[in-house]
This record gives C-alpha cells, structure tokens and sequence, in this order.
C-alpha cells in the first residue's frame, strides 16, 4: 500500500474505485480526471459463493496496488 499510503501523507485528493468480488474482474484505473485512483476490493456479499476480497486481489494483477475492504457482512472475526 505503499502509493495510497503516500497519498494520504500528502494529502493528495484520490479516487477509490471499488470492485465487487462476485462480479468478473474488470480493468482498473491508475488515473480519473487528472487525480489519482485506487483500486479497492470490497465483500459486500451476494451470495455464499462470493470470493473474499484476498483471493481475488491474489488473483488481479500484480502491479496494481489494492486496498482489501472487509465489511464483516456474514464473517465471523476468525474469518480476518
């Protein structure tokens, strides 16, 4: 996490795109009118066969930095 990190010590306006982990994996963006973007991985949860936020970010590429969201929705605190 180390760009997001970087923008928060700057205080740098950044644009957090989440991605929902039962839909298909879709292309994200590094930059959105001139600011900064993010990608987030969130597990709002559709169904019992969603996948977590961490296998899918295992999954996406590599180079892209990403900031997992978990939301508990269904998930016990053994689950984190």
């Amino acid at each position: 996490m180390h760009t997001f990190s970087s923008l928060l010590q700057k205080q740098q306006f950044s644009i957090l795109i989440e991605h929902l982990t039962h839909l298909a994996p879709q292309p994200s963006l590094s930059h959105l009118a001139g600011y900064p973007c993010v990608m987030t991985l969130a597990d709002r949860v559709h169904s019992d066969d969603d996948p977590a936020p961490l296998d899918r970010a295992q999954h996406g590429a590599s180079e892209l930095e990403k900031v997992l969201h978990f939301s508990g929705k269904g998930r016990d605190i053994k689950d984190f």
